[in-house]
């Protein structure tokens, strides 16, 4: 790859760590390159006590997907390294000159600094070349068996794991404190001062994240979900929509096409109107929790115990059900291996605040349970939901939500929910905790599945590691499909306390309960109840916010992206933004249309699509008038296509709409050379565009005149 004309001290602020690539290798010149580049970087009295490892058999690096938290990139990117920081150079040459080697601690931290600094030289060298990165920190997890692995000699210590590669999406920014939150004069600021830094920051974080950047150039954000591309030689994007000729097919893992939509990064840089934003999904709900055991009558007249968890008027064991909220769907959940339904008391209580029937069968209980059965009393709790509410002797009669139902459960019991999902036409929704492999299949299960899943895992899972467990069941499931990585976290922590064999995470047990509750909630809600302002979490731009907790791989199964690159409306006039939905998942859906966020009257031409195929396009535009906005102004629009099939799951895309001051196209307020190079730009059929001035839906002859007269 060419070095990409571009400022160094743009390149290091736009940097995003990446996590989706291309299968285009990594050339060995390139790598070259950047080692040169990183070896440039300042090294203590030029010990240069680095190394860097490239990891070329495959076998290896799926090895280093479980060691690394179930991080499938570093298979799947066109080249991982190793970033190893190196004594033993230093001790082999004491060792040959007759010295002794320096072994004190300051020895490690100048192997530490050295490769860091190392690191990141190489890191901006492979971002100049076009090429995405990301550091990978999980591997020090289990750095003995990382050790033992590749076979490191003494005073070799394997500090990063690095992906590079083509990207295959260009992600939202991360917030950073500001700058008066990192740089301070003479001397470090008191707690109060540091607080207020902090709270502000974590007040930003809840925001979009790119809504915060500051101005920039007057174009708009293009995110389909889960999948953007750029042109990895120029940083630019490419060809925006083919105008003829069938559009190509995208899958959210990797480019199939030759001929790419375009992808730009791109600021939001003014949100006007911000989104409502429901409470914290983590927290009580507005009901107290109710639990009795019940029994549950399977077909062939044997029971099974279960525990229920219900609204109630007040906390506690067989305490009054509450109705006003009712009817409440249900929800089945899954205990793990040999742990009682008892360990997951706070979670399903959580669920029951919440307005939900959660059903908990203490079956499969043995030291050698059947998985099968276990799936098939998840289904058995379905019916006994359906004959309670027609029973007129139950305290919950008309009381149960019996159109939707939703399945969970941890390890064995998430396992089992995938069992008794498939195929099941009475389940809406899976979420489950750790999901294990099962006999019968779960992987194999997931091809039956035809409702949305999300499989939430921990990073540092020991028992149900994520690149033998989740991660092939998110590859094998259909959309829509998510697998949700909560940070630092184990398996064990799904539960209330540990049992036998646990595991150990680098977050809490309360930190990760809560998530855990957060990740539920708001799936459940969009999915069972149809409650929209939980789409935004679930799939939406504030996924995986707040930042840091939660690393979600998405697949809505459906993109929806604008037509045109640069979308603008000149101050009293109005904007025509072509909209192009693309079906990308198996299953046919058809999709419902909206714009959100946006302050200005705006009108979809036809907001529902046909039912579409995989591959499939629906092509329509949206009429914005920003009347009464000023020129200059940015207008952030939320674009969105929500499945008919679950009236939840979305596609989207976000835009900015710049309004002019008629030529001046870039808004800075002066029409100039910029201005005429945006024109050019979009010469011809451009409907709707930047730069028809005149909005016959062509730039021409008659635009440029339009612009050279208001030439400033």
């Amino acid at each position: 790859m060419s070095v990409t004309d571009v400022p160094t001290l743009d390149l290091l602020t736009r940097h995003r760590s990446i996590r989706r690539y291309t299968d285009a290798p990594v050339p060995d010149e390139d790598v070259r390159r950047a080692v040169v580049a990183g070896q440039a970087a300042s090294t203590s009295s030029a010990v240069q006590a680095y190394a860097l490892l490239r990891i070329t058999d495959g076998a290896t690096r799926e090895r280093l997907i479980a060691l690394t938290g179930g991080q499938r990139k570093v298979a799947h990117c066109g080249s991982f390294f190793i970033v190893l920081g190196d004594t033993r150079r230093h001790r082999l040459a004491c060792a040959d000159a007759g010295l002794d080697y320096d072994a004190r601690l300051e020895a490690f931290l100048l192997a530490v600094i050295d490769a860091t600094l190392f690191a990141q030289n190489l890191s901006v060298a492979f971002e100049a070349m076009g090429y995405g990165i990301c550091y990978i920190g999980g591997l020090r997890n289990h750095l003995d068996d990382v050790d033992a692995l590749l076979d490191l000699p003494e005073g070799v210590y394997p500090f990063y794991g690095l992906c590079v590669g083509v990207p295959d999406e260009q992600p939202i920014a991360r917030p950073r404190l500001p700058v008066d939150g990192v740089l301070f004069d003479d001397r470090y600021p008191d707690d109060d001062a540091m607080r207020a830094i902090i709270a502000a920051y974590d007040a930003s974080r809840r925001l979009p994240c790119d809504s915060r950047r500051g101005a920039g150039a007057p174009t708009v954000v293009v995110r389909r979900h889960g999948l953007e591309v750029l042109d990895p030689r120029t940083h630019r994007p490419r060809n925006v929509l083919p105008h003829e000729g069938r559009r190509p097919r995208l899958s959210v893992a990797r480019r199939r096409e030759t001929r790419m939509p375009a992808r730009l990064t791109l600021s939001l840089v003014l949100l006007l109107g911000a989104p409502a934003v429901a409470g914290d999904r983590s927290e009580p709900g507005p009901f107290d929790a109710g639990q009795q055991t019940v029994t549950v009558t399977r077909p062939d007249r044997s029971t099974f115990a279960a525990t229920l968890y219900y609204p109630a008027t007040r906390a506690g064991v067989n305490a009054p059900f509450d109705p006003s909220g009712g009817p409440y769907p249900g929800i089945v959940f899954g205990h793990g291996f040999l742990t009682p339904v008892t360990q997951y008391h706070s979670t399903m209580s959580h669920l029951a605040t919440h307005g939900y029937f959660v059903l908990a069968p203490q079956s499969a209980g043995g030291i050698f349970p059947s998985h099968a059965a276990f799936a098939a009393d998840f289904r058995h709790g379905l019916t006994w939901f359906e004959a309670r509410q027609v029973d007129g002797a139950s305290p919950f009669v008309g009381q149960i939500d019996v159109e939707h139902f939703g399945v969970s459960g941890h390890s064995m019991g998430g396992g089992a929910s995938l069992l008794a999902a498939a195929g099941e036409p009475r389940i809406d929704v899976v979420a489950n905790l750790a999901a294990a492999e099962t006999n019968p299949s779960a992987i194999g299960a997931m091809t039956s599945i035809v409702v949305p899943v999300r499989l939430i895992a921990a990073e540092e899972d020991g028992i149900t590691p994520i690149g033998s467990n989740q991660g092939p069941m998110y590859d094998a499931a259909h959309a829509p499909r998510q697998l949700s990585v909560i940070l630092g976290g184990s398996h064990c922590n799904f539960a209330d306390s540990d049992t036998l064999l646990c595991d150990n995470g680098s977050i809490t047990r309360a930190a990760q309960l809560a998530i855990t509750r957060r990740l539920l909630t708001e799936c459940f809600d969009l999915h069972l109840k149809s409650d929209q302002s939980a789409w935004r979490a679930t799939w939406g731009p504030d996924l995986d916010l707040p930042a840091g907790e939660v690393d979600t791989t998405s697949d809505a199964g459906v993109t929806i992206s604008i037509g045109e690159a640069c979308i603008s409306a000149p101050s009293g006039g109005s904007a025509i933004v072509p909209l192009v939905v693309e079906q990308t998942g198996d299953l046919p859906d058809a999709y419902a249309l909206a714009l959100d966020d946006v302050d200005a009257p705006a009108v979809i031409d036809a907001a529902q699509t046909p039912m579409l195929g995989r591959g499939e396009t629906f092509a329509t535009f949206a009429t914005i008038d920003p009347a009464g906005v000023p020129a200059g102004a940015r207008l952030t629009i939320l674009a969105s296509a929500r499945s008919a099939a679950d009236g939840g799951t979305r596609g989207w895309t976000m835009m900015t709409l710049v309004v002019t001051a008629g030529a001046d196209l870039d808004g800075d307020g002066v029409v100039g050379p910029a201005d005429l190079a945006i024109l050019l730009s979009r010469w011809g059929p451009c409907v709707g565009c930047g730069g028809d001035l005149d909005g016959d839906g062509d730039v021409d002859a008659a635009d440029l005149a339009i612009l050279l007269g208001a030439w400033s």
